[in-house]
């Protein structure tokens, strides 16, 4: 195949997308089983490299039907109170953030809040990059921001035309968040791994208890005899 790659068209339908590209002069359509744009962008990078690297295109378009999300990026789980959780607990970036912002905005509910952490690689200062992440922020209609970090708690006034609560560290996110009072909407938690944000997840996620039936086979068939003697004519 040759070097070059061109998306024409991205169709999404559902739970999948429709992928139309043009490799060799050739279009040709792929349909994934994804609507984020994080996957969608993640697998037309897969699909370049199993091409140079030989695999055929049949081959990937049928395989490509059976891909399935891997969890811990923009990982769904259902929330206390009727509520959504995106977790991206591992990862705190500028390059990542619109891209889940834009995934929140994809969730059917009307509200849509983020918890976010300091993003501790930029070549900004502090000053110009929570600045830009409170601009971004503004763009997305968001009903409550949660800022944990030491750093984008010294640039509140960044984010003064948003609702926003600051938490230095995790822990005192953790002792005060019932009364955030999260329901009905989207929660995005996306944070750098220091933060351990997964124990944020954790206390917001709905906790379903399952019940384990156990039966006595051996008390069920003495039961049986029972009844079948009571019975006999």
């Amino acid at each position: 195949p040759s070097d070059y790659l061109q998306l024409l068209k991205r169709t999404s339908r559902a739970k999948e997308t429709v992928l139309t590209l043009v490799q060799d002069e050739t279009s040709f359509q792929i349909v994934i089983p994804f609507v984020s744009e994080t996957y969608v962008y993640n697998y037309i990078i897969s699909y370049a490299t199993a091409r140079m690297l030989g695999v055929e295109n049949q081959v990937i378009k049928y395989r490509s039907r059976q891909l399935a999300p891997v969890d811990m990026r923009l990982e769904l789980v259902s929330g206390v109170n009727d509520t959504i959780l995106i977790n991206d607990a591992y990862n705190a970036d500028l390059q990542s953030l619109k891209i889940a912002l834009d995934h929140l905005k994809q969730q059917n509910k009307s509200r849509f809040s983020i918890i976010l952490s300091d993003i501790p690689e930029s070549e900004k200062s502090d000053a110009t990059l929570y600045q830009w992440v409170a601009d971004l922020l503004m763009k997305y209609d968001l009903n409550k921001v949660i800022c944990v970090g030491e750093r984008i708690g010294a640039h509140q006034s960044c984010f003064a035309g948003l609702c926003s609560f600051f938490y230095p560290k995790t822990v005192d996110l953790l002792k005060a968040i019932k009364d955030l009072d999260f329901k009905y909407e989207a929660i995005l938690i996306k944070g750098a791994r220091v933060f351990s944000f997964e124990k944020v997840s954790r206390q917001l996620q709905d906790n379903i208890h399952q019940t384990t039936l156990e039966v006595n086979l051996y008390a069920l068939a003495d039961n049986l005899k029972f009844f079948k003697k009571k019975a006999s004519p």
